[in-house]
């Protein structure tokens, strides 16, 4: 899919349209240097123009913004998508628990990417969707999908840089000693179980933060934020601290119908406007009912 960036030069003062992307859209050199060998992609004033093109006040600059890759497969929807946010560079999805992100071995046709590229091709979009940040299989809630190349680097960018923020909901086992606290253990692949994380002092540094919103008699439902995206992260930090989350069989939770995390909120920029979204995704029956059911 094309989407074209279109903008009126204000200032007065001679800019390089390299230097004015560089600028304005942030763009990398080697983002502007793929733009130069796409046909119409950097036009001034509806002329092809080169990089070191002069802008001067009152031209408008169109460019092209696309994927470099061809969509994926067409397929109907196996389930409704809830779509929570919409732009012509995002798409905003509420996962549902059980759906896969990405096409893997036995989970192809069925994946939230190639169902959310059928629901874009339904209304005329043939976009190549980049995820941006993957749940787990197990995990629900938001899951951030960009509609260009450009968007998703510009999105990724601000979320290594601490710019962007997803809060999870979590319902874990016991009661909480401290009703707010940061784990930070290490983490690495299990060598014995590759599926599975654990902690060690040779892993990749990872960080949780979790606040307690309601203790009950026997579990806890906690808003957790994380500074590091590592597999597993809540769940193995949740363990270590001896309060696994409800339904986490393989880091030892009781079993429950689904594991008990659910990605509650974004917060981001929009990566050309720069608008700050904020977007909440509701909970499911089943997480409901064990919340509900814990007050009685």
């Amino acid at each position: 899919m094309s989407r074209y960036y279109r903008h009126i030069v204000l200032t007065d003062e001679e800019i390089p349209l390299k230097k004015w992307m560089r600028e304005h859209l942030q763009l990398t050199n080697r983002q502007i240097s793929r733009l130069k060998f796409q046909p119409g992609a950097l036009m001034v004033n509806h002329q092809r123009v080169y990089v070191s093109h002069l802008l001067q006040k009152g031209d408008l600059i169109e460019i092209k913004l696309e994927s470099d890759r061809p969509p994926l497969p067409l397929s109907d929807p196996h389930y409704p998508l809830t779509v929570l946010y919409e732009d012509e560079d995002l798409l905003v999805l509420n996962k549902p628990c059980g759906s896969v992100v990405h096409p893997i071995h036995a989970h192809y046709h069925d994946t939230l990417l190639i169902q959310a590229s059928g629901y874009c091709a339904k209304k005329g979009e043939t976009a190549r969707l980049h995820c941006v940040g993957r749940l787990d299989k197990e995990t629900s809630g938001i899951v951030l999908l960009a509609k260009n190349r450009i968007a998703a680097q510009k999105l990724t960018e601000l979320r290594n840089s601490q710019q962007s923020q997803k809060t999870y909901y979590a319902i874990v086992e016991g009661v909480m000693e401290k009703q707010n606290d940061v784990i930070s253990f290490p983490m690495m692949n299990d060598p014995a179980e590759p599926r599975k994380m654990i902690i060690h002092e040779n892993g990749k540094a990872a960080s949780t933060h979790y606040s307690v919103v309601k203790q009950f008699c026997d579990h806890a439902l906690l808003a957790v934020t994380i500074k590091t995206g590592r597999m597993h992260q809540i769940r193995v930090h949740m363990k270590a601290i001896h309060h696994p989350l409800i339904g986490d069989v393989l880091y030892g939770g009781k079993p429950y119908p689904r594991l008990c995390l659910h990605a509650c909120q974004i917060v981001f920029y929009q990566p050309f406007t720069n608008e700050r979204i904020t977007i909440s995704a509701p909970y499911d029956m089943s997480f409901q009912k064990l919340l509900v059911s814990s007050i009685r």
